[in-house]
């Protein structure tokens, strides 16, 4: 095991990463959360289950009430199943494709919308391998998620705006919030590198990746951004369930975490943020979502502890023309960061 990484007591967190103060063996995010516990969870009892209220506020604009941003993930396709069944929305269900979505997933999406009579827009960019394989060649530390994330939800802003539509919906839960400190490092770049990136790629500037533009674009088209898992204390297990009797929706057989329906890219994302940050965005994911007593420690090690190999890895950058060698990933790095060195403290 690298010696560098050791776990908070509590989470999951690599508190011997840079990122990551601790105190006592605890992380600070551990020892804050459980400084305003009181506040936090009384917050959550003031809107806990009042999703289906708040969405409806705007309802019976034009054809639809809201967009639905969805994967193939149990989140978003749970999403889609709850707005069917327990409101009379009007639904238009959106999924960007960033080359690395597999065939399960568009499987089980259109499995879903069609089970569900929900009608479906599919967008893929031609200009997305484009941009990773930019990112990728500039050995960029930072998470690609970073580069997907915006191009996505400006794509269905602007769906949404063209349709007239006041609500995106998407699966994110409570351990995906943007509020959470450690994962701001692996989303930021500075102003410097960024302008930097422009300059060098023009391109770049076209494809909606500066920050706060699309925060900029929601304000002015006066659409909101909503999930029901942020008003809703989860039971994945129970709505896995659900979504595979009702929609015969199956459990990916490869995926980063492990039992997560996350698209290929991740395993390489997940091997950079280790090299670079020590760790990855979803050990944070899994802390928030230990502090919410959504799963446990124990639960979190388990689906964080899979080793991620070579195939894996080449099979990605082959399809972006790319080795290990362009993106300065030795086989003793792809060795030491393709597992979750964490598992055994």
């Amino acid at each position: 095991m690298n010696h560098n990484v050791k776990l908070c007591t509590s989470c999951v967190r690599n508190i011997n990463s840079k990122y990551i103060a601790s105190e006592s063996g605890k992380c600070i995010f551990c020892l804050n959360f459980e400084k305003h516990r009181e506040h936090l969870e009384n917050n959550f009892q003031k809107i806990e289950w009042k999703f289906n209220e708040t969405i409806s506020k705007r309802k019976g604009w034009k054809n639809y009430d809201c967009l639905v941003l969805v994967s193939w993930g149990k989140d978003s396709i749970m999403t889609l199943y709850k707005l069917k069944k327990d409101t009379n929305l009007r639904i238009l269900a959106y999924t960007f494709d960033n080359w690395f979505e597999s065939p399960e997933a568009l499987e089980n999406i259109s499995n879903t919308v069609e089970k569900l009579e929900i009608d479906w827009m599919f967008d893929k960019p031609w200009f997305v391998p484009r941009v990773l394989k930019t990112i990728l060649l500039e050995k960029i530390p930072i998470s690609i998620c970073r580069f997907c994330a915006p191009i996505m939800i400006h794509k269905a802003i602007e769906v949404a705006y063209a349709y007239q539509i006041p609500y995106l919906i998407t699966g994110r839960n409570k351990g995906q919030s943007d509020k959470e400190p450690s994962r701001f490092p692996l989303r930021n770049l500075s102003q410097n590198t960024f302008d930097s990136l422009l300059k060098n790629y023009p391109f770049l500037k076209n494809i909606w990746i500066e920050i706060w533009e699309n925060e900029k674009l929601l304000k002015q088209y006066n659409i909101e951004i909503a999930s029901p898992w942020i008003y809703e204390k989860r039971d994945t297990q129970a709505y896995m369930k659900i979504i595979e009797n009702e929609l015969g929706w199956k459990v990916p057989k490869m995926s980063y975490p492990r039992y997560s329906t996350n698209c290929i890219l991740n395993f390489l994302q997940v091997v950079l943020s280790r090299k670079y940050f020590w760790y990855s965005h979803y050990d944070c994911e899994e802390s928030m979502l230990i502090q919410y007593h959504e799963t446990t420690k124990q639960k979190a090690i388990e689906i964080l502890n899979l080793d991620i190999d070579y195939e894996i890895i080449h099979s990605i950058l082959k399809k972006l023309s790319l080795t290990l060698e362009d993106i300065w990933l030795s086989q003793d790095e792809l060795k030491q960061y393709g597992t979750f060195q964490g598992a055994s403290t």
